[in-house]
């Protein structure tokens, strides 16, 4: 069974490009493809127009940081960062000189003495990734480097990553099934599902005008609705109506790329909305129906996060989620979340809506 099938990539030189994707969808089999550790069967890997297909690991001239950082623990850290330049016949006086730069770089200046066991979990991560870079790599990979870490620190790394490999300007290749990840650092997002590039675009373009169901479902909280195109307007305005399988009418306007076209009047699509996107509003006496994409519901399910409140919104049939955000001003108190079997109006802004064709 191929891990890899049918992907075709071209990366811009400088960026920071992310494979996202579920355990087991081959992300990771083509990053070891193109440093070297594993062998295409067919095709072709080009490093800066170079073929590299025949070429060793050692002579790609590829950073690489594991999951696991892959330190030697009987090594100091200096003599961990110039183990490649070692290999690459650098004399010492001017290896020692790169890793204090490289050390200097991630923010750990003057630990060359110390060895792994001596330091935290992120700072073994900057290490690793000034292993990976001192050498003045053409492309780096990293392969979820930050998943080791706890939530603040990750939060946190994830930023100083992407300060680096700008400040470096290296080509960078990310492997993760981490979407905020994947959103914060990237250029550029390669979706992949089942040894299948799904879709690439910048993360804005991934995130809001999904290409197919796999891909909507996957990347945030989505609510992804079998329907029937009810019309498209004539006078180029990019407004559309669509029924729900419950009976729901709503309108959209088209905001997205423009290889994503509106299936015809008649056809079956899958409508996708964002859970961030959905509106609820309490009903109560003085509540008003939304005028526009507006339907009463039941929440069912209410999660406190902190930050947000997630909810589960039922109505005729058909399950909503909802992403509301809390501040002082709205939801001051956890009590002030809606809590389950509140009746509800659900609102949803027609340039929130995006459509994709079923399948």
């Amino acid at each position: 069974m191929a891990a890899v099938r049918s992907v075709s990539l071209s990366l811009r030189e400088g960026s920071l490009t992310s494979l996202l994707g579920p355990s087991g969808c081959g992300k990771t089999t083509l990053l070891r493809l193109i440093a070297g550790l594993e062998t295409v069967s067919t095709g072709e890997i080009k490093i800066k127009g170079r073929p590299v297909g025949k070429v060793p690991i050692h002579k790609r001239n590829i950073g690489l940081v594991f999951q696991n950082y892959a330190l030697f623990p009987h090594k100091t850290i200096g003599e961990n960062i110039a183990f490649g330049l070692k290999h690459r016949g650098i004399d010492k006086a001017s290896a020692m000189q790169k890793v204090r730069q490289a050390l200097d770089m991630v923010r750990l200046p003057g630990i060359e003495q110390r060895y792994p066991n001596q330091l935290s979990g992120g700072q073994q991560q900057r290490v690793a990734l000034a292993r990976a870079v001192v050498f003045e790599p053409d492309v780096l990979l990293l392969d979820e480097p930050l998943s080791a870490l706890d939530a603040n620190l990750r939060e946190e790394m994830r930023v100083e990553i992407k300060l680096i490999q700008k400040a470096l300007g290296v080509t960078t290749i990310l492997v993760t099934h981490d979407q905020q990840e994947a959103l914060a650092m990237s250029d550029e997002i390669v979706v992949m599902n089942q040894g299948n590039v799904q879709q690439v675009g910048d993360p804005k373009a991934v995130y809001r005008f999904p290409q197919n169901r796999f891909v909507a479902g996957f990347l945030g909280q989505a609510n992804v609705l079998p329907c029937t195109v009810v019309e498209t307007a004539a006078d180029g305005s990019g407004h559309w109506l669509v029924r729900v399988d419950n009976g729901t009418s709503l309108l959209g306007i088209s905001g997205g790329p423009r290889e994503q076209a509106i299936p015809k009047a008649g056809h079956r699509a899958d409508l996708v909305i964002r859970g961030s996107d959905v509106e609820l509003l309490a009903k109560s006496a003085d509540s008003g129906r939304p005028e526009r994409n507006g339907f009463e519901g039941t929440v069912i399910d209410a999660s406190y996060l902190g930050d947000d409140a997630h909810y589960l919104v039922e109505s005729n049939g058909i399950k909503f989620k909802a992403v509301i955000r809390l501040t002082y001003a709205t939801a001051g108190e956890a009590d002030d979340v809606l809590a389950p079997g509140a009746r509800v109006f659900v609102s949803i802004p027609p340039r929130a809506c995006a459509i994709i064709s079923a399948g």
